[in-house]
């Protein structure tokens, strides 16, 4: 959603024109038309007079009435000394109602409505978090790292948060127009770690300075987890890796210098004692490969994997196909790439072939020891894990042409490929994430763009009023013959910013990040949205500076556990 501000025009006396009339300025301490309050006059207004209980109404620098520092019902802060039972909240109302979480919502501040409770959960303390990341313990606790702006309760972050101004574009009627928000500074970012207790609320065991947007983490069963930090792409991209013991303390810390011009860095794991982070870059090498020991902290060893020749051409790491592109351990020290490539890389044909190369690389050897073109090549591939104990891998991978057409099978050594099942979406569907369940069948996870409303929901928020797409997140049910056996979707209006890219939301908040975890027979989502509007109602209290929006950020989390299908 997009708030405009329109500025206010000044008449402008021009030498020799009568008719021209003096503006009186803002700031002069007297309420001259067109203005609301000038200083601490306001009139016969007043935070009661406006619909509050009480507080000091403030006038904004443009003489308007800023009603922020009012108390009234619905502003999210329980005040018994004005009559209130209840208030708008994002925890308490739907646990004890029953649900995982939501929103519980009132208009009279003596009763709660649970309308928009269900399988969500909203975390907006302390002031602003965003980027999560989360995984589970053995135990089933649930763990999340992400950024805070502020500081946790015990915890630090000197003169934080620091509301500045922001300052960005916008088109209007087909002309540029500057706009100033506010938001709190980059400079107050801080990472944090902590669990998500049975009572919704987030609890951080340590939060620093080191601000690095968390990106991936690896459960290493006893000993605990590996945590990559990363932020901007580029020629000399900073990667942040801790290891993080089951208590949550970080042990070791290891800052890395790697290319990460396209594709997505990834952590992976090829045993309980190692893992590797792997970087896709642009035309100097294919990939970067590091490895690390988990028992013994370190900088790790390297292997660049550099230009490949295949029949005669040079191809090398120029295709955009390799956004999605996954990598695999197979087994101590072998790690396996599938990414696509173009070429030939010299010539005046450049970039005239493409194709999918399997690549393996053997730390022991210090080489690359195997290259190979799949057959037939994929398009988007979304899973490779190992298949049993030789070096076959299982891949899930789609075409996204007329039709989203998902196809799983074994991938050998060769590059041959062997389909046990396809799956169809319809267009608007783009699968992201894949698990194998305990009955052989799947749980497949990604987000939808459509005009359609796509049911059953997790959770009732407030119905789109726009004719336009919004986006959804999804969760099926396959079968193991990839049959397709329940479903469950989420939308919710403050969704809408996912798809805004150039918006302030996504500079201030990262809204279109998100991951996923599989949560028994349910599909956890979690992102990040701008609390200068509402999530789910607009019932919820937003987040104001003065009369303009205050960009603070805040982590959803929805659990979509499919539904039977309908007969």
């Amino acid at each position: 959603m997009r708030v405009f501000f329109w500025l206010v025009a000044f008449f402008i006396c021009v030498s020799g024109q009568s008719a021209c009339e003096k503006k009186t300025p803002c700031g002069n301490g007297v309420i001259d038309d067109g203005e609301e309050c000038d200083g601490t006059q306001f009139g016969d207004r007043t935070c009661a007079s406006l619909g509050g209980h009480g507080g000091e109404l403030v006038c904004t620098p443009h003489c308007r009435i800023d009603r922020s520092a009012c108390a009234f019902c619905g502003d999210g802060v329980l005040q018994p000394e004005y009559g209130e039972v209840v208030e708008v909240n994002f925890d308490e109302g739907c646990s004890a109602a029953g649900f995982l979480g939501g929103v519980s919502t009132t208009t009279d501040c003596r009763t709660l409505s649970t309308r928009h409770c269900g399988d969500l959960l909203l975390f907006t303390s302390p002031v602003s978090v965003k980027s999560p990341v989360i995984t589970f313990d053995e135990a089933h606790q649930l763990w999340m790292t992400g950024v805070v702006q502020g500081a946790f309760p015990g915890l630090e972050n000197p003169g934080c948060p620091r509301i500045e101004p922001l300052i960005w574009e916008d088109y209007v009627d087909g002309e540029t127009i500057e706009v100033q928000d506010w938001w709190i500074s980059p400079d107050c970012n801080n990472t944090f770690f902590g669990q998500v207790e049975a009572t919704s609320e987030l609890k951080a065991l340590w939060q620093d300075a080191d601000g690095e947007p968390p990106f991936a983490m690896l459960d290493m069963g006893d000993s605990g987890w590996i945590l990559m930090h990363h932020g901007a792409d580029g020629p000399d991209s900073r990667f942040v890796i801790d290891w993080i013991s089951k208590q949550g303390v970080v042990v070791h810390r290891e800052v890395v210098h790697q290319d990460s011009d396209r594709g997505i860095p990834q952590l992976v794991s090829a045993g309980p004692d190692e893992f590797a982070l792997v970087t896709y870059t642009n035309f100097d090498y294919v990939a970067l490969i590091r490895r690390f020991s988990v028992s013994a902290p370190g900088p790790g060893s390297r292997i660049d994997v550099e230009s490949i020749e295949y029949e005669g051409d040079t191809y090398r790491t120029n295709s955009g196909w390799n956004e999605m592109i996954p990598a695999a351990g197979s087994t101590p020290g072998v790690y396996r790439i599938l990414t696509g490539l173009t070429g030939p890389y010299l010539g005046d044909d450049i970039g005239s072939k493409s194709g999918f190369f399997l690549i393996t690389v053997d730390f022991s050897r210090h080489a690359v020891t195997n290259v190979v073109a799949m057959d037939p090549p994929t398009r988007y591939a979304i899973s490779l894990t190992p298949w049993g104990e030789g070096m076959d891998l299982e891949l899930a991978w789609y075409l996204n042409y007329d039709q989203v057409l998902l196809s799983h099978g074994r991938l050998g050594i060769s590059g041959n490929y062997t389909e046990d099942f396809q799956i169809a979406f319809p267009e608007t569907h783009t699968p992201e994430v894949m698990y194998r369940m305990p009955d052989g069948g799947w749980l497949i996870g990604g987000n939808a763009y459509t005009t359609e409303l796509l049911e059953p929901l997790a959770a009732s928020c407030d119905a789109r009023t726009d004719p336009y797409r919004w986006p959804y997140w999804f969760a099926w049910r396959v079968n193991a013959d990839g049959t397709v056996a329940g479903k469950k979707y989420f939308t919710a209006p403050g969704m809408r910013q996912y798809g805004l890219y150039t918006d302030p939301a996504e500079t201030s908040c990262g809204v279109t990040h998100h991951r996923f975890l599989l949560d028994g027979e349910a599909l956890l989502v979690a992102g990040s949205w701008d609390r200068s509007t509402f999530f789910c109602t607009s019932e919820e209290p937003v987040a104001k500076y003065q009369e303009e929006p205050l960009h603070t950020c805040g982590v959803y989390m929805i659990r979509l556990e499919p539904e039977p299908a309908l007969p």
